[in-house]
């Protein structure tokens, strides 16, 4: 194979590379929906649940007033620091951050609202893994699917280049 055209797609393959490493940024953004009262549900754009991704409580000077997790159906409830509470800060441990400015007052309860029988969020339990979401998403898969096909290719083609020598 002429060296230019195996650069070229040597190339080409390193970009495949980068594009997939890359693709599982690309998969979606954080949003927060208030369901009344101090419940909020955090999830993904794509409407998955952040399903127990970590919750800090901070008040308005930054200090840590609690952590926890939210629920599988991405719920919390920061009612335990109503009136103390300035920021909700929630991390699934992937890369996914999303900050919500608590109100100076409650949202009124609306038909979304969690019902009290159900409990605090933090009580309908976080998968048994304790882990945030539902693991991978098909684009985070195919990124990686691209990364090792793009690595595999490279490395053959430098094998075969190595044994004409």
């Amino acid at each position: 194979m002429k060296k230019s055209i195996q650069l070229t797609l040597v190339l080409l393959l390193a970009a495949v590379l980068v594009l997939g490493l890359s693709a599982a940024a690309w998969a979606h953004a954080c949003v927060v929906e208030e369901l009344g009262g101090a419940y909020l549900q955090f999830s993904y754009s794509d409407g998955t649940a952040m399903n127990g991704a970590k919750v800090i409580i901070q008040d308005a000077g930054g200090a840590t007033l609690g952590t926890d997790k939210t629920s599988r159906e991405g719920v919390y409830s920061y009612e335990e620091f109503a009136g103390q509470a300035a920021k909700v800060v929630v991390n699934d441990g992937e890369g996914h951050v999303v900050e919500y400015e608590v109100p100076a007052e409650m949202p009124p309860v609306t038909d979304a609202t969690p019902a009290a029988e159900a409990g605090d969020a933090a009580d309908t339990a976080v998968d048994a893994t304790g882990g945030a979401g539902s693991g991978m998403n098909g684009v985070a898969i195919a990124g990686i699917a691209a990364v090792v096909a793009a690595a595999v290719i490279i490395a053959l083609l430098f094998a075969k280049r190595g044994k004409k020598k």
